[in-house]
């Protein structure tokens, strides 16, 4: 049984690591999949708690207005 499961999850990582855009990570079996899906899920309600207060905070970039309508003079460092 765990010489099939080695060669499976060789035969997998071959297989993914031979594609033009591999991901960064592989995330193995069921439990791997909940265990990402459910962080992912509390990410993303993080995200929309705090999406007013991440945007009052960032900076205008170059050729913007700022919230009295003028152009912003932010220079990119280059």
């Amino acid at each position: 049984m765990q010489l099939l499961l080695t060669a499976e999850i060789v035969h997998s990582l071959a297989s993914i690591g031979s594609r033009e855009n591999p991901p960064a990570r592989l995330i193995v079996g069921f439990e791997g999949i909940s265990t990402v899906k459910e962080k992912l899920k509390t990410v993303s309600e993080e995200l929309e708690d705090f999406i007013e207060v991440s945007e009052q905070v960032d900076l205008p970039r170059d050729g913007d207005e700022d919230e009295d309508g003028e152009l912003s003079d932010v220079q990119e460092d280059t």
